[in-house]
């Protein structure tokens, strides 16, 4: 069972490292990660480069101003990846948040045993610490 993650980001770099660094030490392995990259203060493609992904796709958004009028511009940005991603499951991670290492595990086991299931809800850390103790994950 393949999961696909859309991560947003929108220029904040510490948080985004550490939400990379949550999907990049899951304990399932297959999975793809979709960045949906709204910054323009730094390159999100320098803070995937110490990260190795089985699969990477980085989307710039290209959802301007007057599209977030009236909307939500995360719910934008994950609908727009939806046409990159290829998994069985797709979960979403904004890029202040992270995972604990056996989500994407913990996921897949959920769906799989219970296969009339069309959603389920995990838990994952909401971060404003730049300096997140990842042994605990």
């Amino acid at each position: 069972m393949k999961i696909s993650v859309i991560l947003t980001s929108y220029n904040r770099p510490n948080l985004v490292h550490q939400a990379l660094r949550s999907v990049a030490q899951q304990t399932y392995g297959n999975y793809e990660l979709v960045v949906m990259d709204e910054s323009n203060l730094f390159d999100i493609h320098e803070a995937v480069k110490e990260f190795s992904f089985p699969k990477l796709s980085v989307r710039h958004s290209d959802i301007g101003a007057a599209d977030r009028v009236g909307a939500n511009r995360l719910s934008l940005n994950i609908n727009a990846a939806l046409g990159w991603i290829s998994g069985d499951l797709v979960c979403y991670l904004a890029d202040d948040d992270y995972f604990f290492s056996d989500w994407f595990e913990n996921a897949a086991q959920f769906f799989l045993e219970n296969p009339e299931a069309l959603q389920g809800f995990g838990s994952l850390i909401y971060s404003q610490s730049l300096h997140m103790d990842y042994s605990q994950t």
